[in-house]
């Protein structure tokens, strides 16, 4: 991907895929810098301590009075302070793109209201897992019918990593979707191994998946299996360091 201007990121938190309500998205992973300057030492040192994520963005409020299911707004309300989601982000919404997931929890959803200016709002969600670099494997377009996705090579992990794998499923219209993401040492799908299986889903609903290395393949994808008339999922995929 080329140095060029963003037109469509990819911001899913949980069954929410707030996108296209959003014009402005930050991530932010640091760590805790704890001094351990001594006597004698010529020069402050530092070790690192814990790390701390962050996901925040802002756009343009939409009070849509949609309860089932909820609109963006309805939505995000609900969800501050409530239990964490699994949480992804891709600075493309193509398959392939590169892609950062991680879980958290909505802390802030704050809106501002201007005569004759349109509505914006804050958001933001603090993490519980550091991010994880990866692929997004499945954008969330509407489909129809089971599938494939593209093989991407996101690479092994090592005994101190995990592979982070999220599925959100923000539109059902069908029977049952179940998503298997595999991995294999050779780029194509001759003798894979399934590293994540999610639970059966049966409507709206987003699960996380943490797979401990070592995992010495390097290519992965997913197999969406779908009865009904239609859906939009997206599965992101992304090696952390173990906390």
């Amino acid at each position: 991907m080329a140095v060029g201007p963003f037109t469509n990121a990819l911001v899913v938190y949980g069954e929410f895929d707030i996108s296209g309500d959003l014009n402005t998205v930050q991530v932010d992973e640091k760590a805790d810098m704890l001094e351990r300057t001594v006597f004698g030492d010529t020069t402050r040192r530092f070790q690192a301590g814990l790390r701390a994520v962050e996901v925040a963005g802002s756009g343009f409020v939409d009070f849509d009075t949609t309860t089932t299911p909820p609109g963006m707004e309805g939505g995000l309300f609900a969800e501050i302070g409530a239990a964490q989601k699994n949480l992804s982000f891709a600075p493309a919404a193509v398959d392939g793109s590169v892609a950062y997931v991680t879980k958290g929890v909505s802390d802030s959803f704050a809106w501002n209201l201007t005569p004759s200016e349109l509505g914006k709002f804050d958001w933001a969600v603090k993490g519980n897992r550091q991010l994880g670099r990866g692929h997004l494997l499945q954008a969330p377009t509407n489909e129809t019918a089971t599938l494939t996705t593209a093989i991407q090579e996101t690479g092994a992990t090592l005994v101190t990593q995990s592979m982070v794998c999220n599925l959100h499923v923000i539109e059902f219209d069908g029977t049952s979707l179940d998503v298997v993401v595999y991995s294999n040492d050779t780029n194509d799908e001759v003798t894979p191994t399934a590293v994540a299986t999610f639970a059966q889903a049966t409507g709206l609903t987003s699960e996380q998946i943490v797979d401990a290395g070592a995992v010495t393949d390097t290519y992965w994808y997913a197999v969406l299996t779908f009865t009904g008339t239609s859906f939009k999922a997206a599965v992101a995929i992304g090696i952390t360091d173990n906390a």
